[in-house]
């Protein structure tokens, strides 16, 4: 039951966040908070003209890209 509750409230939260007159974006490190964020904009919003953006390190110790690829697909 809990889980459910933070979900919906989760969900409930991007999509306020999503009133816009303007294109919205969001910032996508392939993290597991921005991941959850854009995909749950994707959801809440299917036809949502949807823009992410992401800084991918030269060093491959701190590239997330393969992250960022895989909450990216998860959100097209």
């Amino acid at each position: 039951e809990a889980a459910r509750l933070v979900r919906e409230a989760f969900l409930s939260s991007v999509a306020h966040h999503l009133r816009s007159d303007v294109p919205v974006g969001a910032a996508l490190s392939g993290g597991i908070d921005s991941s959850a964020i854009v995909t749950s904009m994707r959801r809440v919003a299917p036809a949502l003209e949807l823009h992410a953006f992401s800084y991918l390190a030269d060093d491959p110790r701190l590239n997330e890209e393969r992250w960022v690829r895989a909450a990216a697909a998860a959100a097209d």
